[in-house]
């Protein structure tokens, strides 16, 4: 989105004003759809040809780039476009289990920029010791993890040393709860087999508790399980919540409105301190999603939040949760 769509979007006024104050962001939830990451998914979905020309015929079908095939170069792309748009730095998903190395060469190329986060699959016989791996390299400052993809209860024992190392190495530990099939996945032809019940937040309410010094962020989640998410915040102060939608296709939650309501029912129960900002960014050409950065800015506008909330929401927060440097890239904000 040009400055120019911006004014006529937003107004000259609201812009001048917008964007007079300085806050420093930082993407907590983007995802880092590398080569690797689709030819995985290409042998999910059953192709063991020529691999190479059926990821470049789906690019096409689904109208997105195909990621370059050493991570490096995709990650010094995201540098670009985050210097487009004034970002600090972004916490980048590795989108499978599997894909560690693509996120690990990216946060090691930009380490001041790119903040990694690996795919854990609990079941995995290995699970534990390709994070001991991961996080002895000096690379990785987090994990998410897919109870209703893997089939696991977030308090389940099954899953109690993987916070436990967590616990140890000081990591935050990402739970998506959102929509059971992922969109990028099922469009590429995956068909996930998706245990539903194990999509509820409120599974996550023991382990919450039973981990209480570990940082727990709910990443995605379903509209329908909005009222066990606010319960969640009011009963767990070290779980956090991000502002990311379910489909990075989707606009239609770009809604100032919407965006408004949900953010103060997340002000009521996790408090400015523990909602971070989330555009759920992945794919090229669409790149940063500026609009869903602006609807989320005029909508804290819109709620009459002060400077030092909207900077703790923007990048405050997760920096803190991070245990980043103070030395801080500072942009003025301008799209």
């Amino acid at each position: 989105m040009s400055n120019n769509d911006l004014n006529e979007f937003f107004g000259d006024q609201f812009l001048s004003e917008l964007f007079d104050q300085r806050w420093e962001v930082i993407d907590a939830q983007t995802y880092f759809y590398s080569y690797n990451y689709f030819r995985i998914l290409s042998q999910v979905v059953g192709h063991y040809g020529d691999v190479d020309d059926h990821m470049r015929r789906q690019a096409r079908r689904l109208k997105i780039d195909l990621p370059p095939n050493d991570p490096r170069i995709l990650a010094g792309r995201w540098i670009a476009e985050l210097d487009r748009y004034g970002v600090s730095r972004i916490c980048a998903l590795a989108g499978l289990p599997g894909d560690e190395h693509s996120i690990m060469e990216a946060s090691r190329a930009f380490p001041n920029r790119i903040i990694g986060l690996i795919n854990i699959n609990p079941h995995l016989v290995v699970a534990e010791e390709l994070l001991e791996d991961a996080v002895s390299k000096g690379t990785i400052k987090g994990i998410c993890l897919h109870p209703c993809r893997h089939r696991f209860h977030a308090s389940d024992e099954l899953v109690y040393p993987i916070y436990r190392l967590a616990k140890r190495h000081h990591l935050v530990v990402y739970i998506d709860y959102g929509h059971p099939k992922c969109p990028v996945a099922t469009r590429w032809g995956a068909q996930s087999e998706c245990a539903e019940q194990f999509n509820s937040p409120k599974q996550l309410h023991f382990a919450a508790s039973d981990y209480s010094s570990v940082p727990f962020v709910v990443a995605r989640y379903l509209e329908a399980h909005t009222r066990e998410l606010l319960r969640l915040g009011l009963l767990c102060p070290n779980v956090h919540v991000t502002t990311t939608t379910d489909d990075p296709w989707d606009e239609s939650t770009d809604s100032v409105e919407t965006i408004a309501s949900l953010l103060d029912d997340f002000l009521t129960a996790f408090g400015e301190r523990r909602i971070l900002f989330g555009s759920g960014s992945g794919l090229f050409p669409s790149g940063w999603k500026s609009r869903r950065f602006v609807s989320l800015l005029s909508a804290m506008k819109q709620l009459r939040l002060t400077d030092e909330r909207i900077g703790l929401v923007l990048g405050g927060n997760i920096k803190r949760l991070l245990r980043l440097d103070d030395s801080r890239l500072t942009y003025l904000i301008t799209l």
